[in-house]
């Protein structure tokens, strides 16, 4: 990418992955943040930290069920 300046100077850079990316993934900080800052807009904060909480425990659970009941308002 060139970013072209108004005194003639030009700015050169490149990212090879994007952020969020396979190959420049977010740090789990960034996910959380993101997911909540997304997720205020449709649910409140309980429901939000519950399905955070059930995601983290999926691996020990026997239905999605409840999760999924949990992302609707």
């Amino acid at each position: 990418m060139t970013i072209g300046l108004s005194d003639g100077r030009e700015i050169r850079g490149s990212l090879a992955a994007p952020k969020g990316s396979y190959r420049n993934p977010l740090t789990t900080d960034e996910l959380h943040e993101k997911f909540h800052r997304l997720g205020t807009t449709v649910l409140d904060d309980q429901k939000l930290a519950s399905i955070v909480a059930s995601v983290k425990g999926i691996e020990n659970t026997k239905s999605v069920a409840e999760l999924s009941s949990l992302m609707t308002q």
